[in-house]
């Protein structure tokens, strides 16, 4: 996804890896997301990111102060990024402001934390699927202990089903009106 190559190459230029930088992004929201999880999951009172909140706090706290900001430099780009995809949600009516300012208060560090879903022994990533633009364009998290997957990919995956949700509102949108339109000629 091109919005993720400036990030790529920051990565590169500052001598991070992938791994390192996904680990970072995991541990900076770990707190907000298990003080939520907490809320509406009596059973993960923490922990519910993934991270107990006092590793997180540990791995930031032990983070050689140089690379820390380097990688929050770079992760100011993945908040402008989750910004402008909450943004496209509001705009095409997707989602309500309470929603998303919702979202922004909650999270001020929000990045997804999807899991392998393993169905029969094949594994699955959770993806959208049909030509629906109805519904919640998240779903609510309850918490998990799996592993995280793909945080960068999970980020440019999430800001793509936004501009496709989008695109397929327009398009039914457009549709309703050339049939209220065509409705009303036939009526006359």
């Amino acid at each position: 996804h091109e919005d993720l190559l400036p990030i790529i190459k920051d990565l590169r230029e500052k001598n991070l890896t992938l791994d390192q930088f996904e680990e970072y992004l995991h541990n900076r929201h770990a707190e907000e997301r298990n003080e939520q999880i907490a809320r509406i999951n009596e059973d993960m009172p923490d922990g519910g990111s993934g991270i107990m909140t006092k590793d997180a706090k540990d791995y930031l706290a032990k983070l050689d102060p140089a690379q820390k900001a380097a990688m929050d430099s770079i992760a100011k780009k993945i908040d402008d990024m989750v910004y402008e995809t909450q943004e496209i949600l509001l705009k095409e009516g997707l989602e309500d402001a309470k929603t998303i300012n919702t979202w922004r208060k909650t999270y001020k560090s929000y990045v997804p934390l999807e899991r392998d879903l393993d169905i029969a022994g094949q594994t699955f990533t959770p993806g959208s699927q049909g030509y629906g633009t109805r519904g919640k364009s998240a779903k609510r998290a309850t918490g998990s202990e799996k592993d995280v997957i793909n945080i960068l990919a999970n980020i440019a995956i999430q800001r793509e089903r936004a501009i496709m949700k989008a695109e397929k509102a327009k398009v039914g949108r457009a549709l309703y009106g050339l049939a209220h339109l065509c409705w009303g000629s036939l009526r006359s």
